[in-house]
């Protein structure tokens, strides 16, 4: 029978490509803010991304009233990753919960 260390590794190398896809996204939108100069820096780019992707929204660095509808869909893409990554892992453990835990 599989042992309850194989669950482990799988679903947290599951959680770490989850990350890596929420970081691509955030960096994707930086990289784009960048591109259009909406920012000066890279780092006051990936800063806004990922703060608007998570959608906690500081306020501490904003965009222009031109780019304000732009920034709104960071924060939807956030929501729908979030939603769409939240359904995987739940998907990945609840798969690995039959193959690798125990029924009584």
């Amino acid at each position: 029978r599989p042992a309850l260390w194989q669950f482990f590794v799988l679903l947290s190398g599951t959680v770490t490509l989850v990350l890596l896809a929420h970081t691509i996204c955030v960096w994707l939108w930086a990289v784009l803010f960048r591109l259009l100069g909406v920012f000066p820096t890279l780092e006051e780019a990936v800063y806004f991304s990922l703060v608007s992707f998570t959608t906690v929204g500081y306020g501490d660095v904003v965009v222009d009233a031109g780019w304000r509808i732009l920034s709104g869909f960071v924060a939807m893409n956030g929501l729908l990753a979030f939603g769409i990554f939240t359904a995987v892992l739940i998907e990945v453990i609840r798969s690995l919960s039959r193959r690798y835990m125990p029924r009584g």
